[in-house]
């Protein structure tokens, strides 16, 4: 409950120490403002640390949702405030008159915002008065009396199948037997059990073992989902399985989904594959994708997983599929222990044991809701008091009659740091099975407002250690380590995203359907249609956040140009060749590697942009960039990046001249250049030995 309040706060406080001239004549409102959504705060942090009944009750839900309202009032000012400075007119550029127009218009609009403030307050003293009534800090167990602290133990990031496979044994050896029976005839197998039971654990282990132990032409890991979508899965399935060379000439044909499932089989044909479909959701897929694998009598093996039985058999009629089964509670036990960071069970204190049983029969020996549950641990002391508190929580609070692995999640979500809940929460509006990029997800959250430096750390290394405690505890899984031992992508189990959804959308954090209010929006292509049509649906002003998977260009620009608020824009779809982003003033973070952007040399706040290519004039003005990728060739001119003296990361498709500006860009971290020849070799070696800060330096081309 209390981040409701926590980033308006953070919001108010800047503009408090920044805009001094701005708030003339209502800056006492605005201090107000700040003080009484403190003091909320303060009541809500309380009301986060009550049990789970009062939390429920709907005269508190009610109070909630009423402060909710209020904080958004109050930041959709602070941000109007935000908007009229962009407005403002360099005085060397303008005449008088335009000048006085601009004044009154401001005068004006003050003292409009100035109401809204006065109204807001009010409101919000309303709010605050009410809040006696509730009486929460007498009814606040003893549970929440625990001193929450940041996961403890080594630095030490492990990838999720190598630590929490149990009770997998078995159907390993299984598989790997009817793989290697020597058998011609394709080789079918079908996995299935609930979900959080390790069905994907199992298939990544087996699909390792077979890669590194078992001849195959051709391997693919394709992930399926309830949101699949045919042609989008087709171009997946070819990136995979083809060859590089045939599969670019495939994917940039302009064949039918039928036209290029038919290629696609054509050339399995001729290859022995091993192919894994994971988490299929219905008998229709099957039905429709079946005939892209042939059985051509030469070893090729398919493992496919699902959550229903139905989808199991209808796939391999004639052969039994394996059953999931729940680990042993010894097992189970095991597995909590090592997620709390001990060594095995043998080694736990003896103290420790039976609250940590207790655990295990809570969460119904469920490895996912045991792994995190043991994230949750890592947040204790190894102290028997402690643990306790997390297991009579648990048993407490939750149903004895069924596995809810969903009111586990809540209570790992509800031991979040304030600072952490918004970044566990963004996992929501990506698609299901979607593997994160950890440097694209650090920007976006900065980008939002939710990381500050610190007097010993920049934006991105909090950034980086936030997702690092949200991967301690067990609530993110790492997908890929990055080139110093750090994160270089992740994803969330698809249970944790649904979790992510519908608490995101209790406190109206996100939207997956455009809406008058919405704040944030993920717009994605469902299984088997496009996007809902978007063109006729209202368009929020206060849209601050737009990621688009597969949207079309008209929907695309009618939602940028009615969103002047936009502060975030990722666009992963080809289709959109170029956007005039000239509207959209307080921009922070543009991903669009496969768009040609017009205008962004306006975007002054903007802190990343990844964009297919860039001109010289937008270079000059962007000065707050901190992540620059630019994807296709582009002529730079040796000054154009002397003044970007923020700058971490640059990724540029051609090198050239502009070489020699590199030593002014002191922050550099990582630098990528493509084309380098011979002649670059000299402008180059000049250049980098200044970059005190460099850490990964990737130069492609012919230097020799």
């Amino acid at each position: 409950m209390a981040e409701v309040a926590y980033s308006v706060v953070k919001d108010l406080a800047g503009l408090l120490k920044d805009e001094v001239d701005l708030l003339s004549g209502v800056r006492e409102e605005v201090e107000v403002m700040e003080r009484e959504l403190k003091r909320i705060q303060v009541f809500l942090n309380d009301a986060d640390n009550a049990p789970h009944s009062v939390r429920r009750d709907e005269r508190t839900k009610h109070w909630v949702e009423e402060i909710r309202d209020v904080a958004f009032e109050a930041q959709d000012v602070i941000e109007d405030f935000c908007f009229l400075k962009k407005q403002r007119p360099a005085t060397h550029k303008h005449g008088c008159f335009k000048r006085c127009a601009y004044r009154l218009c401001t005068l004006r609009t003050r003292r409009e915002i100035g109401m809204k403030i006065r109204e807001i307050n009010k409101k919000i003293k309303e709010i605050a008065d009410s809040t006696p009534k509730f009486d929460i800090k007498n009814i606040k167990d003893e549970g929440s009396t625990s001193q929450v602290r940041e996961p403890h133990g080594p630095y030490l990031l492990v990838l999720p199948d190598e630590k929490d496979i149990i009770g997998l044994d078995e159907h390993v050896k299984e598989i790997m037997g009817q793989l290697t029976d020597g058998d011609r005839k394709r080789c079918m197998i079908s996995v299935f059990g609930m979900p959080g039971l390790g069905k994907t654990t199992l298939a990544r282990k087996v699909y390792s073992r077979v890669k590194a132990s078992m001849h195959f032409d051709c391997f693919a890991w394709i992930p399926v989902s309830n949101e699949y979508n045919r042609m989008k899965l087709l171009k997946e399935m070819v990136k995979e399985i083809m060859e590089k060379n045939s599969a670019k000439e495939l994917l940039e044909s302009n064949f039918s989904d039928s036209r290029m499932a038919s290629e696609l089989s054509e050339y399995l044909k001729k290859k022995k594959y091993f192919i894994v479909l994971d988490d299929v959701w219905k008998v229709e897929f099957w039905e429709r994708m079946q005939n892209i694998f042939p059985d051509v009598n030469n070893g090729s093996s398919m493992l496919i997983t699902t959550r229903f039985k139905d989808v199991a058999d209808f796939v391999i009629p004639n052969s039994p599929p394996i059953e999931m089964k729940f680990p042993s509670a010894e097992e189970c036990l095991e597995l909590l222990v090592k997620k709390a960071g001990l060594e095995d069970v043998s080694s736990c204190p003896a103290q420790l044991l039976a609250p940590a049983k207790q655990i295990v029969e809570r969460c119904g020996r469920l490895p996912l809701a045991l792994v995190v549950s043991g994230g949750i641990l890592t947040t204790r002391s190894q102290i028997a008091t402690e643990w306790w508190k997390v297991a009579d929580k648990i048993t407490s609070e939750l149903s004895t009659k069924e596995r809810n692995y969903m009111e586990v999640f809540a209570f790992s979500y509800d031991d979040l740091p304030i600072h952490l809940k918004n970044c566990f929460l963004y996992f929501g509006l990506f698609p299901e099975d979607y593997i994160i990029n950890a440097t694209l997800l650090c920007n976006l959250w900065m980008a939002e407002g939710f990381i500050e430096a610190t007097k010993d750390a920049t934006m991105e290394e909090v950034a980086q250690q936030y997702l690092i405690n949200l991967i301690r505890r067990s609530m993110v899984q790492m997908d890929k380590e990055d080139y110093i031992g750090g994160v270089n992508a992740c994803h969330v189990h698809d249970l944790m995203r649904e979790f992510a959804i519908l608490k995101a959308k209790e406190i109206r954090f996100l939207s997956t359907e455009p809406s008058a209010n919405a704040r944030r929006l993920a717009i994605r292509a469902t299984a088997e249609e496009n996007e809902t049509v978007i063109l006729d649906q209202p368009v929020s002003r206060n849209l601050r956040t737009l990621l688009a998977f597969s949207p079309d260009s008209l929907q695309f620009k009618h939602l940028c140009d009615g969103s002047p608020k936009l502060k975030v824009v990722l666009c992963l779809d080809k289709d959109i060749k170029s956007h005039d982003f000239g509207k959209n003033h307080l921009l922070r973070f543009i991903c669009m590697g496969k768009s040609h952007l017009q205008n962004i040399q306006q975007l002054s706040n903007l802190q990343t942009l990844l964009v297919a290519s860039i001109r010289d004039e937008d270079i000059r003005q962007l000065r707050n960039l901190r992540h620059l990728l630019v994807f296709e060739e582009c002529d730079i001119s040796p000054n154009a990046l002397s003044e970007a003296k923020d700058l971490q990361t640059l990724h540029i498709c051609c090198a050239g001249d502009w070489i020699r500006s590199l030593p002014s860009l002191t922050n550099l971290k990582e630098l990528l250049i493509s084309s380098c020849t011979e002649s670059h070799k000299e402008l180059l070696a000049g250049s980098l030995i200044k970059l005190k800060l460099l850490v990964v330096l990737r130069l492609t081309g012919s230097l020799m």
